[in-house]
């Protein structure tokens, strides 16, 4: 597990990238009445420019063009089928959605969750790992003029805005909100023939 931990913290110094124009960046938003979610996906690729197996560093150019250098970790399997033109890819999702219960309050709840994977000796190097957090909350007070709905969950009080006026109206003092929030990281290496550069 902390191998994988160690390859998605490496992804995740690549991932400023996505704010270039050439990475992908998609959210999508539903609401119904008393519901609503939200997903946003960002996608970064990087090239391998420089491969060090004596320090395990790589060094990796983003389509930017800025290079940013990460260690992997001895934890980290199958660094030695990595090779100069290798393109990285990583997959960034987080959800979350939000559901109203009416007249529930009372039994409040966390559960959280997490799991990850890693590739097998030999194989292309790529990870995968993904952390699910559910929270039950009592509604303590709505807050009409500044769209905030006040909840006490399990670790205490926090607010959640919300901007829709129809979706406000149809909380009340003594309803629960059940808030569902996923994570997720996915690592891949595109194999280049012969380490040809793209």
């Amino acid at each position: 597990m902390k191998a994988v931990h160690s390859l998605i913290f490496s992804a995740v110094v690549v991932l400023p990238a996505a704010h270039a124009q050439d990475d992908q960046r998609t959210t999508t938003m539903k609401t119904t009445p008393g519901a609503g979610s939200a997903v946003q996906t960002t996608r970064v690729s990087a090239q391998i420019v420089r491969l060090d197996p004596g320090t395990r560093t790589i060094d990796l150019k983003q389509r930017n063009g800025e290079v940013v250098e990460i260690k992997a970790g001895e934890r980290v399997r199958n660094f030695d089928q990595l090779r100069v033109g290798d393109m990285v890819n990583a997959e960034y999702e987080e959800a979350v959605s939000l559901e109203l219960r009416k007249g529930t309050a009372g039994i409040r709840e966390r559960v959280e969750s997490a799991n990850a994977s890693q590739a097998e000796h030999g194989a292309t190097p790529g990870a995968s790992a993904e952390k699910r957090v559910m929270v039950l909350a009592d509604v303590v007070s709505v807050n009409m003029k500044d769209q905030k709905v006040k909840l006490r969950g399990t670790h205490g009080t926090f607010d959640v805005k919300v901007r829709d006026p129809e979706q406000l109206k149809l909380v009340k003092k003594g309803d629960q909100v059940e808030i569902n929030y996923r994570q997720a990281m996915a690592i891949s290496v595109n194999q280049q023939p012969n380490g040809a550069m793209k």
